[in-house]
């Protein structure tokens, strides 16, 4: 359910934690923001996780019932196996998207996860920082100095910390959708709950769902840390079916030729 809901509406952050976007969205009628959601996001959800499965089909018949390259050695890494497909497709039919297309989906992932958590530095400072410890000495309550460089500061840490986790994410020993789902967990699954929050809760304010995103974003960071070294554990793996494939026809190929029959 996170999967099908999270993946569509990645903008909520920027309606929930920014306080005059969160002021001017709770005013909106309940109902009114249910139709939205449902309209708007419905077909994008079902669209997603369409090409979603479909793709985690394929790489599972390549990987256990066609001719696996990692056996016949033409890929030493099976985190090669799902990338070498798309980049063979978008070659073949689009040759100009092929290292195009790669590069803004890296691009936009680390971009995604670097904003999500900047935009938290307002709020913060605003809302958390600045009341709760700048106010309580008079030499930092009204120099505007410090509140503007603690703004910076914060922003600038959580964007490098984001970041960072995103680089992170790149030593996971898995295909390369595993890792856009483990992507996906990790960043909107606190937005998603910030949205539901602010959307369904009467009470809410900006500093319940500012406290509420950061907690999940603990929970969930602390869960994709789980994944990380659990995935460097050594585990047993099925072995895949190569009797259909020709072996004489692979020992011919190279990588950059590599076809999936």
């Amino acid at each position: 359910m996170n999967q099908s809901i999270s993946l569509s509406i990645p903008w909520t952050c920027f309606h929930s934690l920014l306080l005059p976007n969160f002021i001017r969205y709770r005013n909106i009628p309940g109902k009114q923001r249910s139709r939205f959601l449902l309209i708007s996001n419905f077909p994008f959800m079902v669209f997603i996780n369409f090409i979603l499965l479909i793709s985690g089909g394929i790489f599972c018949f390549v990987y256990f019932y066609a001719c696996d390259p990692i056996a016949s050695q033409k890929l030493v890494h099976k985190n090669q196996l799902g990338t070498y497909w798309i980049y063979n497709v978008l070659s073949e039919h689009v040759p100009s998207f092929a290292g195009l297309t790669f590069a803004s989906i890296i691009a936009y992932s680390v971009v995604q996860h670097s904003m999500g958590l900047s935009l938290c530095g307002h709020t913060i400072v605003c809302e958390i920082i600045k009341p709760m410890i700048l106010d309580f000495f008079h030499s930092f309550k009204d120099n505007d100095s410090i509140v503007h460089w603690t703004k910076i500061t914060c922003i600038v840490t959580l964007g490098i910390l984001s970041t960072g986790v995103s680089i992170g994410f790149r030593y996971l020993q898995n295909s390369m959708l595993s890792l856009f789902f483990i992507f996906n967990n990790t960043i909107h699954s606190p937005i998603l709950a910030l949205f539901f929050l602010s959307a369904f809760n009467p009470y809410a304010n900006d500093v319940g769902a500012m406290l509420a995103l950061v907690c999940n974003l603990a929970i969930n960071f602390w869960l994709a840390l789980g994944g990380v070294f659990f995935s460097r554990l050594k585990s047993q793996e099925f072995a895949p079916d190569i009797s259909q494939c020709n072996s004489t026809y692979h020992s011919t190929m190279s990588p950059l030729n590599l076809q999936f029959t």
